[in-house]
């Protein structure tokens, strides 16, 4: 156990140090993803690596819930129908969703279509009861 807490320490260390300011858009999503699911670094050294990061998470279920809200403050998440619908079931971090909805220019890919009907009429409804306009939302 002492050898796994030495070695968080030293990926920590090397992400605070070295990986953070070497970050460019040239970065992997899957070296992205590989430190934030590491389970020997804690949350701030994670939120660190999201908040200096150019990579934008393209399948959002794959993610710790506890670390959705610094994903979608930093903008990290790919604007997809799948993730909207990821972080809406959570039932947390909506207001969050409409920011980041926002953020995008309200361009959301893929298919609204796919998801659950049911759930569809209830983010449909929470949308609109967010004030989204054809203005401001591209759906």
């Amino acid at each position: 156990m002492q050898q796994y807490r030495l070695l968080a320490l030293n990926i920590a260390d090397y992400l605070n140090n070295v990986y953070v300011k070497l970050l460019n858009s040239k970065e992997a999503e899957e070296v992205f993803k590989a430190f934030i699911l590491n389970k020997h670094l804690d949350k701030e050294t994670k939120t660190k690596l999201i908040n200096h990061s150019k990579i934008k998470i393209e399948i959002l279920k794959e993610i710790d819930e506890l670390l959705y809200e610094d994903l979608l403050l930093a903008n990290k998440i790919n604007a997809s129908w799948v993730n909207i619908f990821t972080v809406y079931r959570t039932g947390k971090y909506r207001d969050l969703l409409n920011e980041f909805i926002l953020l995008n220019d309200g361009k959301i890919n893929g298919s609204y279509a796919k998801q659950d009907r049911t759930l569809q009429i209830e983010v449909f409804n929470y949308l609109l009861a967010a004030n989204f306009s054809e203005e401001s939302c591209s759906i």
